[in-house]
């Protein structure tokens, strides 16, 4: 019984987790510092489509494990997309966020 109160819990607290906590938890799994990844996804929530934010979190998926990686090398693979408006913003955010 626990387990399951539990396991609803973590799925009512997944269900809340607003677009910059998922841009973060992107780009943490991507391997950006924890403080770049809050400050980038805080700015990239009002800034990114659902589309694009799906194609950010699809790409972090696909580097899952590979250490920690740059906002330039980033943007490389974003610029790959071919979504100029993601790369802008995303390099945008990874500038200010570097302090």
């Amino acid at each position: 019984m626990r387990r399951f109160a539990a396991l609803s819990l973590a799925a009512v607290v997944v269900a809340c987790a607003t677009p910059a906590d998922k841009i973060t938890d992107a780009l943490i799994d991507y391997g950006l510092p924890e403080k770049q990844a809050r400050c980038m996804g805080e700015r990239l929530e009002a800034r990114l489509s659902l589309e694009q934010l799906q194609r950010l979190s699809e790409l972090a998926r696909a580097n899952r494990g590979q250490g920690k990686v740059s906002v330039n090398r980033l943007a490389d693979q974003l610029n790959r997309e071919g979504d100029p408006k993601l790369v802008t913003a995303v390099v945008g955010a990874g500038v200010s966020c570097l302090f």
